[in-house]
């Protein structure tokens, strides 16, 4: 039995080189360069069992060339491990915006709300969430931020640059005036640092990061997105939005209220048991044996 990770460049050759045997080809987001599935149709078509990361990557991969029926398996490459964040123990109220996968026309509406927000919650903070690598990456996010405050008589000084709330010699006010920050996050250390410290995880583009998903399962924090999947249950561990507008509610319903946010803690412990080291183990076991028998 053969356990392939798909991959463009040896999809053809171990295509070749695998007649006749059983494979599980494996697809995960993430690690794959593959667009379309034609550099792996004949792999693909070789395949017995197929394992995939997410529910809405198992759609994609339906629609590849040589997919012909096989069974699918949706199994995270991510297992979760109970911890204990520290939000709590903070003054303030951190906000974690993902951003990449933010769509150009959702980002007016969710600056707009967040900073309306904090200027109703003193204690608010959004920490904009990056896994891009570039030197300009923040100063280009902090810019974009400004011009949509500015656009809607917000105070642009919220999203000053990040050097100038780190020089020495500044007065609290100009201090307290920062309350957009950027955190780019390359690497799943500087990640875990990051989501420990935040009491709420907007998630809010087309395409969630699976990783920050779980993390947040794993330290019992709220989670708000677009759209259901096995990592956000709506009412239970977070809430999924109809319209952008919701927003409006659902910030308040978890910073404002420690009834709603420990309710939402508690459901996302529970949901976590499902994606355990042990339990991935064994749904591993059955993949297995369900193409060796």
């Amino acid at each position: 039995i053969f356990l392939v990770a798909a991959h463009r460049r040896h999809g053809k050759v171990l295509g070749n080189l695998l007649h006749n045997r059983s494979i599980i080809l494996c697809y995960f987001k993430n690690r794959r360069e593959v667009e379309s599935g034609e550099e792996l149709k004949s792999l693909l078509e070789k395949a017995g069992i197929l394992v995939v990361d997410t529910a809405a990557h198992q759609e994609e991969v339906i629609q590849y060339p040589g997919y012909h029926g096989q069974e699918i398996v949706t199994i995270t490459p991510y297992d979760t491990r109970l911890e204990q964040g520290i939000s709590q123990t903070l003054h303030v109220q951190n906000i974690l915006l993902a951003f990449d996968d933010l769509h150009p026309e959702d980002k007016d509406p969710v600056i707009t709300i967040l900073g309306q927000y904090m200027g109703d919650n003193p204690y608010a903070m959004v920490h904009i969430f990056t896994r891009k690598a570039g030197y300009q990456r923040p100063y280009e996010i902090l810019n974009e931020v400004r011009h949509i405050l500015m656009t809607h008589d917000l105070d642009p000084e919220m999203a000053r640059d990040q050097e100038e709330v780190s020089e020495n010699g500044l007065d609290e006010m100009t201090i307290c005036a920062k309350r957009f920050f950027v955190d780019q996050c390359v690497d799943e250390m500087s990640c875990n640092h990051t989501i420990r410290m935040q009491r709420l995880i907007l998630d809010l583009g087309v395409n969630v990061d699976q990783f920050l998903q779980i993390e947040a399962i794993s330290m019992g924090i709220p989670q708000i997105g677009m759209r259901e999947n096995q990592y956000l249950k709506n009412g239970k561990n977070g809430r999924v939005l109809s319209q952008m507008e919701d927003l409006r509610e659902s910030l308040p319903y978890y910073l404002e209220s420690r009834k709603h946010w420990n309710e939402a803690m508690i459901w996302a412990y529970d949901i976590g048991r499902n994606f355990s080291m042990e339990n991935l183990l064994e749904q591993w076991r059955g993949v297995v044996e369900s193409i060796e028998y």
